[in-house]
């Protein structure tokens, strides 16, 4: 049986040989996966009630200065077509997790405090948004869950002392990325059904689902069905332990946060290195108690 304490050793000890490329694995993915997820993104229609609202709201404010209020007359020009149109896509370009920010909540009808907070909106047809949306579904489920298996494929072979970066593109380079995809999106819409129906049996189904990732990294010509079988297998009895191992990380969570964050660049690949060894450890359990009982069975 495994423990706590064992799996963050071994991490911290395939960290101390691997930290580069390791951090840089981890980064690369949050980067993209931050631009191009769809649920990263979300695009509300700005009515005109809404603006005027805001325009009475703002005013109120202490650090409002109505010097900066329809500097221009294209300002003006600007926000009375505002008003009388619904569709509006706001960017905000300032945030440092969140490159595309399409979040109409952070319209402002000040173009100067919209400079300082880094939003610049756009008048847009909402079919053209609507598409904005549809191109980050498609590429979060054809490009980021690909690149998370690749992941994970470079923290198993990276522990077998093949730390090479490029590991996490292979999904694209042997030309598995289109069935891993499907696979992904698949597991991912069972725990949404499952979490839907009921919310404790979604839970239970995301802990029976939680080695489904790595097992694909390790073969990814593997079916879906065989992979959750299997982690269900692997899971047996061990689910709230592997529960309360996420949430032995929330310390550290807090503490990330507390450092703007940026303690996330050595958190996340400590998280990953742990649940990778963890799998390995099941991994190799799992084969034992599969060698032995073919051994049981040629006895009998």
């Amino acid at each position: 049986m495994w423990t706590r304490n064992e799996l963050k050793f071994d991490a911290k000890v395939f960290l101390r040989k691997n930290i580069k490329n390791a951090i840089l694995a981890c980064l690369i993915f949050l980067l993209l996966a931050n631009i191009f997820s769809w649920y990263e993104t979300s695009v509300n229609v700005i009515t005109k009630n809404s603006i005027l609202q805001f325009d009475e709201d703002i005013i109120v404010e202490d650090f409002y200065n109505n010097d900066f209020l329809y500097n221009t007359e294209n300002e003006r020009l600007f926000y009375e077509t505002l008003k009388e149109n619904d569709e509006v896509l706001t960017i905000n370009l300032w945030s440092s997790l969140y490159f595309f920010n399409l979040d109409g909540n952070f319209f402002n009808n000040n173009l100067y405090i919209d400079f300082t907070n880094g939003n610049f909106n756009f008048k847009m047809p909402s079919v053209i948004i609507s598409g904005i949306v549809s191109l980050f579904f498609i590429l979060n489920i054809f490009f980021i869950q690909p690149l998370n298996i690749g992941v994970n494929k470079y923290f198993l072979r990276a522990y077998n002392n093949e730390n090479k970066l490029s590991t996490m593109f292979l999904p694209f380079k042997d030309g598995t990325w289109l069935k891993l995809s499907g696979k992904i999106f698949l597991m991912n819409l069972y725990l949404m059904l499952w979490s839907f129906l009921f919310i404790i049996p979604g839970i239970i189904k995301y802990f029976q689902y939680f080695y489904v990732e790595y097992i694909l990294a390790d073969n990814p010509t593997m079916s879906l069905s065989e992979a959750i079988k299997l982690s269900k297998e692997m899971t047996d009895g061990e689910k709230f332990e592997i529960f309360i191992l996420q949430l032995s990380f929330i310390g550290w969570e807090i503490l990330s946060l507390l450092a703007f964050s940026l303690g996330h660049l050595l958190l996340i690949p400590y998280t990953k290195a742990t649940y990778v060894r963890l799998y390995l450890f099941k991994k190799e359990q799992f084969q034992t108690k599969v060698t032995n009982d073919y051994f049981e069975e040629i006895k009998n």
